[in-house]
């Protein structure tokens, strides 16, 4: 719907008649204070007549607001500007204008390469702003801080927050806020089509330069990679459709921060960070602390050691060059004081200190469990041999080092074989790493000192220990892991947001202290602030994985659909006594397809407002033990293949259940071939409730 938003100021003021006579100078001051009373006046009743016709738009509603040249007929004055209701909140709307009313360059000679210092953010706070708007209507725009962080994925430049009335929403807000392209294609009017570029409107989007590119969105889409467009930013062709925050309650709020939740989120092991001119792979994290390998090898193949009977890493010539020619060549002097000193022990060799070193082969191992994530390659993507600083030998003859081979299998070569690239680690303490913005921004002062507390915050650079966290015993919120509907085999899902998959887990173990959380856990609380972790063991003998999952306190699921759904080689789920039901989640194919279960104590549950329990045993094929008899059911109602071919199951008792919520109670018990007793001669269910094939394949099946 369109709103039509009066913005004329009453041009009408009172003049005082002339008596003949002069005026007296009290009398002066008099008739000027009442102009400009009446002026305010004026200016107060346009003002409430634009925000009474605007406190009634809703999210998606298209209004008029201001006027720019549209039409391209100079003559005829300037056409209102429609905008895109986006977002309400504190008395105030964010819209979008619904074409792109100009052409305009991001960049010009003159002009930063960030957000905060572009000619187009200028254009639009300036002569956009003045042109646009009435002294009125600005006085009803909100100052905005806006954000915008470096984008990893195109290594751009860190800009400084900006105080604006008019910008533009970045591809990540574009996204959130019209999430299907199609309400994302625009038009261009006739006026801003100066260049005359046929086809569809390409709209600049709130970035930061990536060497001259700035991006764009073209007709709603993004490009093939997943990634929106790039083009120079000096471009003259790309549209601008501005967005502005207006008040609709007469008091434009100073506080609003666009950009500060999106997408951002706690840096995660896995995650791939720049630091220096080089890519690292985060293995480990450990308070303000991150533990780092670069993701590809270098490209220099090199000796171990030039000397051959010299097995000591702290002689080696790697060793050197590491924390020397490659130290200060990677890193600046800001970025080395980052990287920790850390107390190196290698097996053949004195302790060392170092601030780069390489994994010993039993780190290795450690940091990737299977030789598939152990292969490297260069930044080229070649499969690549990288070294490792174990050396076996008597040091006078068969002086080995270890490496890992192309195959991820590792290996030894004489110390002084050029054969593998280093692949180096380092620990660096810096709070700002620990945040992984993806396209968005956060407020790292205030979310790093409520992470770490001032102190971790803004630590100096020391001595790397081995310390974890310490928390406070409480309950914490579990992450959702929820699997896709169109993931026809939950097996195929994946751990908690890890890169293991479910089928690969034999046993879960929930942890009430984070004690035994070794360096490769990662954050899987829903808060993301590492008060949950998980971390996984891998059985040499059955080659899969034992998962813990560990808390200093309680570990609440509030989201438990499909929460341990096809973890079909598990074995056993052992809660301890620290695995707590949120409140209103519901159970749908909570231990789907887990197979291999034989055993399982859920008496515990509390099912008080559970709704929804279908398919939550479905194809336990071994379950044999399993107890619900005190669980609340009186709010559940949709059953349907509840025991869906738990054909394992000898008896259950049901004695206490109230099913007078139930709808759907279809193949609740279907193909439960042993089951032989459910506690009760007879389940009461509603009459209308629909129990097709309730019992199918049962000795209750009529």
């Amino acid at each position: 719907m369109k709103k039509q938003i009066l913005c004329a100021l009453l041009a009408a003021l009172c003049v005082l008649p002339s008596c003949g006579g002069s005026v007296g100078e009290n009398d002066s001051e008099s008739r000027g204070t009442a102009v400009e009373q009446e002026q305010e006046e004026a200016k107060a009743s346009a003002a409430q007549k634009i925000t009474e016709a605007l406190s009634g738009a809703a999210v998606g509603d298209t209004v008029l607001f201001g006027s720019y040249e549209q039409d391209g007929d100079l003559e005829n004055g300037a056409e209102e500007i429609e905008w895109i209701v986006l977002d309400e909140q504190d008395g105030g709307l964010l819209l979008l204008s619904d074409r792109v009313l100009d052409e305009v360059p991001y960049t010009d000679d003159s002009s930063g390469d960030t957000w905060a210092d572009s000619y187009l953010r200028s254009w639009l706070n300036s002569t956009f702003l003045d042109t646009a708007f009435t002294e009125t209507e600005q006085s009803l725009l909100c100052t905005v801080t806006v954000c915008t962080l470096r984008e990893e994925i195109w290594n751009s430049a860190n800009g400084a927050d900006s105080q604006d009335q008019v910008f533009l929403l970045s591809a990540t807000e574009m996204q959130d806020y019209l999430p299907d392209y199609k309400d994302r294609r625009t038009g261009k009017t006739t006026y801003a089509n100066k260049s005359g570029h046929t086809g569809t409107p390409w709209v600049w989007l709130r970035c930061n330069a990536i060497g001259s590119d700035i991006r764009y969105m073209d007709n709603g889409q993004t490009a093939d990679n997943g990634d929106v467009y790039s083009c120079n930013g000096d471009s003259d062709y790309v549209g601008v459709r501005p967005a502005v925050w207006v008040s609709v309650d007469g008091n434009p709020s100073q506080n609003l921060v666009l950009g500060e939740n999106e997408q951002a989120r706690l840096t995660q092991v896995g995650d791939i960070l720049s630091y220096g001119d080089l890519d690292w792979l985060v293995l480990a994290i450990e308070e303000d602390q991150l533990f780092l390998i670069t993701e590809d090898c270098l490209q220099t193949e090199m000796a171990y050691n030039s000397q051959a009977n010299d097995l000591s890493w702290e002689a080696s010539t790697v060793r050197s060059w590491l924390n020397s020619e490659f130290l200060s060549t990677y890193f600046d002097q800001e970025e080395q004081a980052k990287i920790l000193t850390t107390t190196v022990a290698t097996e053949n060799s004195p302790d060392t200190q170092d601030q780069v070193y390489l994994l010993s082969s039993e780190e290795a191992q450690l940091y990737f469990y299977t030789s598939a994530e152990r292969m490297g390659q260069n930044s080229s993507g070649r499969s690549q041999r990288w070294m490792l600083r174990s050396t076996v030998g008597d040091g006078f003859s068969s002086n080995q080092v270890e490496y890992v081979n192309t195959d991820g299998q590792i290996n030894d070569i004489s110390v002084q074989t050029v054969y593998a690239s280093p692949r180096p680690v380092i620990w660096i303490q810096d709070a700002s790493m620990l945040l992984h913005p993806v396209e968005g921004n956060v407020d790292t002062e205030n979310l790093l000192a409520s992470l770490l507390g001032e102190e971790a915050a803004g630590g100096e650079s020391g001595q790397q220990e081995n310390a974890g966290s310490q928390m406070e015993t409480e309950a914490h919120s579990l992450m959702g892991d929820a699997v896709y509907e169109s993931d026809r085999y939950l097996v195929n899902g994946t751990v908690l947001g890890s890169q293991y998959f479910r089928r690969d887990i034999q046993r879960i173990t929930f942890l009430d202290s984070l004690a035994s959380a070794p360096n490769t856990a990662w954050d899987v609380s829903a808060e993301r602030d590492r008060s949950i972790l998980a971390w996984v063991e891998y059985d040499v003998e059955t080659e899969l994985y034992n998962l813990y999952i560990g808390s200093n306190g309680v570990i609440v699921a509030d989201e438990c659909r499909d929460l341990f759904g096809g973890y079909c080689m598990a074995t056993a789920i052992e809660f301890n006594g620290c695995f707590q039901i949120g409140e209103d989640t519901d159970f749908y194919r909570m231990f789907s397809m887990c197979t291999a279960l034989e055993s399982l104590d859920v008496s515990f549950f509390d099912t008080s407002g559970v709704q929804n329990v279908q398919h939550m045993f479905y194809d336990c094929v071994s379950l044999n033990d399993l107890d619900v008899s005190s669980w609340d059911t009186s709010q559940m109602s949709i059953c349907g293949g509840m025991f869906y071919n738990c054909n394992s199951l000898t008896e259950l008792d049901l004695s206490g259940w109230d099913l007078s919520a139930a709808t759907d109670l279809s193949q609740m018990f279907y193909h439960c071939s042993s089951l032989t007793s459910l506690g009760v001669e007879t389940l009461a269910v509603p009459a209308n409730a629909d129990t097709t094939e309730m019992y199918a394949g049962t000795p209750w099946d009529s």
